[in-house]
């Protein structure tokens, strides 16, 4: 009976370390997504990027426990050439990027999202 209990436990504790890790990544994504849909025009957005790259700097340890090494490294790069287009003035790498970012976000939140087909 004590091993039964045990398990119960242990499967509690398991589930809800699930559903807070999908609360925070889903929150997080949406986050990520409002400050890149918010970003002005690639002339005047140096400094909404500047905060967009210190907030997933920030973050993207976080997202390491379960979100995939090549999905935070893509964002991450994104996110650079974002900066660096901002930087720049590089209308056309600065849209694809934010595009790409933007992409980059509903993956990461749909992979962890609680349904299932992401469990099969």
């Amino acid at each position: 009976m004590k091993s039964f209990i045990g398990s119960l436990v242990v499967f509690a504790l398991m589930l809800t370390m699930i559903v807070c890790n999908h609360i925070y990544i889903t929150r997080a994504c949406e986050e990520l997504t409002l400050r890149l849909e918010a970003l002005p025009p690639c002339e005047s957005a140096e400094a909404s990027v500047a905060d967009l790259v210190r907030f997933w700097e920030k973050e993207k340890g976080k997202f390491g426990i379960s979100i995939s090494k090549q999905v935070i490294d893509k964002m991450t790069l994104a996110i650079r050439e974002l900066a660096h287009a901002a930087k720049n003035g590089d209308t056309a790498l600065f849209e694809g990027a934010r595009i790409r970012a933007g992409c980059l976000a509903e993956e990461m939140r749909s992979t962890e999202s609680l349904r299932a087909q992401n469990w099969i």
